[in-house]
């Protein structure tokens, strides 16, 4: 836990100071040491605050709560996470006995001193009431182990000391911040505030001294519990852990994730998975007593929107039978399912709130022996339930260690949180054609195939991109996990070798959870007459183009089938299949082969909901920056052949197009984004992205 520190603070003075003012660059100062410390807060969770002036368009100083913004992450916010709010306004509104969500929300946009912001965070009443200028409120695990048992409030007292509040659950908003108002102005010296289920809250006028009783509280609480701890847990050796088994039954545990719709093109939602498979989690989920509290409710709140409010257990798993292990996945999710349309359907009886029910699938499921897998509509999503599933077993493992019991929030409070339009509000945003969604694509390092990962990338898609190991898909993996982050992963493979091919897909579906779509892109060229041609030569290019496609396919299929929620397959093929170029038979003839299995796939895979289609581009010399590997192979000897240099060539087949017009790798790109987007219902189908070239019309 990184602690206070004046040289680091300075910086933030230097910083933010100037612009924002002193008081409101040390609140982001302490909010960034308390947010990156994972005991406390976890990706958008807490909230901070500071009392100080706001200097308006016309020159005024107005008294303000600098609040940080609903969802924003402590650990990241800077000045611009902070909204100003008239302190004044929400001073007021304390003299008020009621005030409904809808009303609150209203006078908070009203009290808002820049009114274009974003949505201050749902705790702002409490951090306005509160009388002193930094207010810092986390979900420290140590707080939550003390809480969320049954006799919470007597281990709260005895680990803490009298000099903090205990306060019962209260929903957040307008009654919770009217009660701990009314708590601080009964007892005026505590040092802070202990809300079941919730938190913790501290507060000074000072700081420094708001930052270290917040740690000083939290390592009490820490402290306690260890001197508690009367029992151990084992622990496994991931090491030794069965990944091959791990691999084959994640993309059916992603399958049966995967929420329905009612779109034919679109019949599945895919999910991403993130697997906890750490010793520590292996050890608390094969330890006989930890079911019972695994699918109790929620720690907080606060981690319904990513959580659910339970976890789903997979009890007994039949790890050496696949057929029985999927039946009984898919039964324990409908199983779950059950449960959760029943919990939503109480909760709109007794609300009356008309909100769309959410996927009813799990999101965090549970397989001893295997691990804790975590789902996400997009990676990042995945990431954040995989590190609150890992909290929730840290607490509750602490709770069964120190002897207690487990006591969660109840069902309806639960409801009112998860389908909370604030919460939802956190959930918002157009989500990009192909989120959610994974595709593997082989010659990546190649001027084509990297614009397909471009493409894919910006689309929302995460992207595997494979080739022979080396410093072009070095150079690749630099570029775009410099732009697109985790969503690009760069992965050594080679198609002609099986036990690659085989070893690729397995690590992918460790990493992710499966795949959606194959992009069969790999190939070689070579330039000689046929009485020319050694069969060596041609053996190679028939290795890479032929057997390379077929291997691809054949380990890419299994695992759409796995999943069973379809799929898209583009193999990039060539308008020499139906048009082959002089000293050109070697590339000709294995790439017509290739596209021979990818049309044949599309006949064999279309009663599983695949869909498989060729591109046939023609003339692409290069793209993001580096050259076609397969020009390189065959310009010189055309240019030698036409008497032209580099350029010239070119020009040469840009002219050869009715178009005239210069084919792109991007435009290849393009072409696969528009399969794998299903624009139509197509397969088997062969688009040319040519530029229009007569003899090579007749598909």
């Amino acid at each position: 836990m990184k602690r206070w520190s004046n040289r680091e603070l300075q910086k933030y003075k230097d910083r933010y100071a100037k612009k924002f003012g002193e008081a409101l660059a040390v609140r982001v100062y302490t909010s960034q040491l308390l947010g990156k410390d994972p005991d406390l807060v976890l990706h958008g969770g807490g909230n901070t605050s500071v009392k100080a002036p706001f200097t308006t368009l016309l020159g005024d100083k107005v008294p303000a709560l600098y609040v940080k913004g609903s969802g924003w992450n402590m650990a990241t916010a800077g000045p611009e996470g902070f909204v100003p709010l008239d302190l004044e306004t929400l001073l007021r509104l304390r003299k008020l006995d009621e005030l409904g969500d809808d009303a609150m929300f209203e006078q908070l946009r009203v009290a808002m001193l820049r009114p274009l912001s974003f949505n201050p965070s749902i705790e702002a009443l409490a951090h306005a009431w509160i009388g002193k200028a930094y207010v810092d409120h986390t979900h420290a695990n140590a707080i939550l182990t003390l809480t969320n048992q049954d006799n919470g409030e007597e281990r709260v007292r005895e680990a803490l000391g009298d000099d903090v509040l205990i306060r019962p659950y209260i929903h957040p908003g307008f009654y919770l911040s009217k009660d701990i108002a009314d708590s601080l102005d009964a007892s005026p010296n505590v040092r802070g505030i202990v809300l079941m289920h919730h938190g913790l809250f501290t507060f000074d006028d000072d700081p420094r001294v708001s930052y270290e009783t917040h740690l000083e509280l939290v390592d009490k609480a820490e402290s306690y519990i260890q001197g508690k701890i009367s029992r151990t847990f084992f622990v496994i050796d991931s090491e030794g852990s069965d990944n091959t088994l791990v691999a084959k039954v994640a993309p059916i545990v992603r399958g049966a994730l995967a929420g329905r719709t009612r779109d034919p093109d679109h019949p599945f939602s895919p999910v991403i998975l993130r697997i906890l498979r750490d010793e520590e989690t292996l050890g608390l989920i094969s330890h006989p007593d930890f079911r019972k509290i695994i699918e109790g409710p929620v720690l907080t709140a606060d981690f319904l929107i990513r959580t659910k409010p339970w976890m789903a257990w997979v009890e007994s798993p039949s790890l050496d039978d696949l057929e029985a292990f999927s039946r009984q996945i898919h039964e324990t999710v409908h199983d779950f399912s059950q449960r959760y349309q029943a919990y939503y359907k109480r909760g709109v009886e007794r609300t009356g709130r008309g909100f769309p029910m959410f996927n009813p699938s799990p999101r965090i499921l549970v397989i001893p022996g295997l691990g804790v897998f975590c789902t996400g509509s997009t990676l990042k999503e995945a990431n954040i339930t995989a590190d609150l599933a890992k909290a929730t077993l840290r607490v509750k493992r602490d709770i069964i260690a120190m002897g207690g019991n487990y006591l969660g929030i109840p069902e309806e409070k639960l409801f009112e949180m998860e389908y909370w339009g604030p919460q939802l509000a956190k959930l918002s945003g157009e989500a990009l054609p192909l989120a959610g969604r994974i595709a593997v694509i082989t010659g990546a390092a190649g001027a084509i195939g990297s614009a397909i990962c471009r493409k894919l990338c910006e689309e929302g898609c995460i992207v595997v991109g494979t080739d022979l190991e080396g410093e072009r898909l070095e150079d690749l993996e630099a570029r775009l996990t410099g732009e697109f982050g985790e969503n690009f992963f760069a992965l050594p493979m080679d198609v002609t070798d099986e036990a690659s091919v085989r070893k690729g897909f397995e690590a992918i579906c460790l990493k992710y959870g499966g795949v959606d779509i194959l992009i069969s892109n790999a190939g070689i060229a070579f330039v000689k007459a046929l009485d020319e041609l050694d069969l060596e030569d041609f053996r190679r290019i028939e290795k890479v183009n032929v057997e390379g496609t077929l291997l691809f396919l054949k380990w890419g299929i299994k695992i759409l089938k796995a999943q069973a929620t379809g799929g898209d397959v583009v193999h990039i093929s060539t308008k020499n299949v139906p048009s082959p170029g002089s000293s050109f038979g070697a590339y000709s003839a294995t790439k017509a082969a290739a596209h021979q299995l990818a049309r044949v796939a599309s006949l064999e895979l279309a009663p599983h909901g695949i869909r498989v289609n060729n591109l046939a581009p023609d003339a692409v010399f290069k793209g993001e920056g580096r050259k076609s590997g397969l020009w390189e192979v065959c310009g010189p000897e055309r240019m030698k052949a036409r008497g032209l240099d580099e350029q010239g060539l070119e020009e040469y087949y840009r002219n050869r197009n009715l178009l005239k017009i210069q084919v792109r790798a991007d435009h290849v790109a393009n072409g696969v984004f528009f399969f794998v987007s299903r624009q139509t219902p197509t397969t088997g189908a062969t688009l040319p992205i040519d530029g229009g070239l007569p003899d090579a019309t007749p598909r």
